[in-house]
């Protein structure tokens, strides 16, 4: 699949001024942000507030329905929703950036039947360790580096 495919668009949630309509969402992501970070996933009524108001489409390609919105667009409202709440900002992040990728590897058989769900926009979640990493020392190189590789490869 290719953004210039033609093909028949599918109905989604755009906006023409993205930064306004992402303002617009402000206030619920404040307000939620807390009960977001006690439950470690984004709050339902902000991830349906984004999709309404069509930033969560503004990777997908116009010729989809989608915002296709311009790089400087994209990081504009990022930040906006970052500043509000970064959580908010990475996960929203993380989700658009997958949604714009999968669209532009799958055939148009899958960009279809993405889009015949309703539940087609990438749900980020973040979750603490369930135990600590181990510590992986660092190992010197024959030319005296560190290598986080090195630190892997078994001794031999």
């Amino acid at each position: 699949m290719t953004a210039s495919t033609a093909r028949a668009s599918f109905h989604l949630p755009r906006s023409d001024d993205p930064l306004s309509a992402v303002r617009s969402v402000v206030p619920m992501i404040r307000s939620k942000a807390a009960e977001a970070e006690r439950n470690e996933r984004l709050h339902d009524d902000v991830v349906d507030a984004l999709i309404a108001s069509g930033t969560m489409n503004l990777m997908v390609p116009a010729c989809l329905g989608g915002g296709e919105a311009p790089p400087s667009v994209q990081l504009d409202v990022i930040e906006e929703m970052s500043h509000a709440d970064g959580s908010t900002g990475w996960a929203v992040m993380a989700s658009m950036t997958a949604l714009g990728t999968l669209l532009s590897l799958i055939s148009d058989e899958g960009v279809d039947r993405v889009f015949a769900s309703d539940n087609y926009v990438f749900r980020a979640r973040w979750r603490r360790p369930v135990a600590p990493l181990p510590r992986m020392g660092a190992i010197s190189s024959p030319a005296g580096s560190h290598s986080a590789v090195a630190a892997r490869t078994p001794a031999g």
